[in-house]
């Protein structure tokens, strides 16, 4: 698996400390390491403008428009995760599931002079328009992490500097079907971008539903690293993606990490930990499993 290091500004920004560390790896995966609202979802709503909209543009998740003052704007990509990754302390991470619910994450890249605001993009299902979220559980979006390596969705009006670039994060109900499609307004031109016929099924799939199997780790280690590992039971009618956390107790040391496991199916990630560490916790949506190590 491909390891990288993360420094988290979010993580700093809460804590004020700079001795945070931070390892991550990315999928299949093990990742070891970080606005006004609007409602997110209005029902069978008809937005009354003034605006006279010259043009209107119908693409396909991928694909590019070229609309007002040179603006190019493209839906890249579109993805579900049915929990997130998030920093809910200074020196934590945590997973977090809404039941019922699944998350969409919308990948945009724009460039122009003016990149248009996240308010300007809507998901609409059936009647009902979703807004992107401009905050999870009341934290900043910089605090969630996502299964691609993108940040949120940012204009020049906004902390980053990534403008027009990021994702957005919408939450719609689960095992969605019916006629689904990302859109967006600007000033003289509107646009509205279809999914694959593979997005479409993602959407409508059975929800996953996973069962700590084993977290095996070395009541005592000779040295470090040390190997220890999770596996995974599928029990749902879905196939998915497990993420768990391993937070180490008294040491701003973050690890998360994300396997594919199938329906019905049993998988294991295994990790060499470079950390000295006397309580380890794997955190996933339903819960938490401490161990004590005791090293040397």
């Amino acid at each position: 698996m491909k390891r990288r290091r993360l420094l988290s500004s979010a993580a700093f920004a809460l804590s004020g400390c700079a001795s945070l560390s931070t390892d991550r790896k990315a999928t299949g995966t093990t990742r070891t390491t970080n606005t006004t609202p609007k409602p997110n979802t209005v029902t069978n709503t008809t937005k009354e403008t003034e605006t006279t909209i010259s043009k209107s543009f119908s693409r396909t998740v991928g694909e590019t428009i070229s609309a007002e003052s040179g603006l190019k704007l493209t839906i890249s990509d579109c993805w579900i995760q049915h929990s997130l990754i998030w920093a809910n302390f200074p020196d934590a991470l945590t997973v977090t599931a809404h039941e019922g619910k699944q998350f969409v994450f919308v990948l945009v890249s724009g460039t122009g002079d003016v990149p248009p605001p996240r308010s300007a993009f809507t998901l609409s299902l059936d009647g009902t328009t979703y807004w992107p979220k401009s905050e999870f559980e009341n934290e900043p979006l910089e605090l969630v992490d996502s299964d691609h390596d993108e940040k949120p969705y940012q204009t020049q009006n906004e902390r980053q500097s990534s403008y027009g670039n990021g994702w957005l994060l919408f939450e719609i109900p689960d095992e969605t079907a019916g006629e689904m499609a990302i859109g967006w307004e600007g000033e003289d031109a509107t646009a509205e971008w279809s999914l694959t016929d593979n997005q479409v099924s993602a959407f409508t799939a059975p929800r996953p539903k996973f069962e700590i199997v084993s977290f095996d780790v070395p009541g005592r280690a000779e040295s470090i690293p040390f190997e220890m590992s999770v596996t995974v039971r599928n029990v749902g009618d879905g196939d998915g993606s497990f993420r768990g956390v391993l937070n180490q107790r008294g040491n701003m040391v973050l690890t998360w990490f994300t396997l594919s496991v199938p329906a019905g199916e049993t998988r294991t990630w295994r990790y060499d930990y470079r950390h000295h560490a006397e309580k380890l916790a794997l955190v996933w949506e339903d819960g938490t499993i401490d161990r004590d190590v005791e090293i040397g």
